[in-house]
């Protein structure tokens, strides 16, 4: 894994899941988005930027300015469909051949709109994660997991 990004730095602990990212992955460089200028930071093999993930010419100004390919994509900003599917819709063409793509904390409400959307897709495989526990409500704690589908 040579290159990490996660949507949604954090408000309370700003770049805590980006520094646990970059000990995971040692030889990494780690990429934080947040639309949230507060959240913003440098760090070692960390650089973080703004972005409105609604927002597909926000999305774009990034690419222009950030060309990597990214082997983990992690979704963890603003946990509903449409600012999901934006992301997506809109950064997934930088998610290299043998990578993975994490949408965290879907919420029941969304689950099948996400199901609807990504049946018209035909160039990745989706597993859809429903977390859950005997007699506790785990809430919006279900993921997806999106990986390209190789072409013989």
């Amino acid at each position: 894994v040579k290159n990490v990004l996660e949507c949604g730095i954090g408000r309370r602990n700003p770049g805590s899941s980006l520094r646990v990212w970059r000990e995971y992955f040692p030889n990494a460089e780690i990429v934080g988005l947040d639309i949230c200028p507060e959240a913003l930071f440098r760090d070692k093999r960390i650089s973080t930027w703004q972005v409105d993930q609604t927002n597909a010419a926000s999305i774009g100004r990034f690419k222009k300015q950030c060309k990597r390919i990214f082997d983990l994509i992690v979704d963890d900003g603003l946990h509903t469909f449409a600012a999901g599917k934006t992301l997506f819709a809109n950064l997934a063409e930088r998610l290299h051949p043998d990578g993975i793509y994490i949408i965290e904390d879907v919420g029941p409400e969304d689950m099948q709109k996400y199901v609807d959307y990504f049946a018209k897709q035909d160039k990745f495989a989706v597993s859809f994660v429903n977390l859950h526990r005997t007699r506790k409500n785990l809430g919006d704690n279900s993921l997806i997991k999106i990986t390209r589908l190789t072409v013989d």
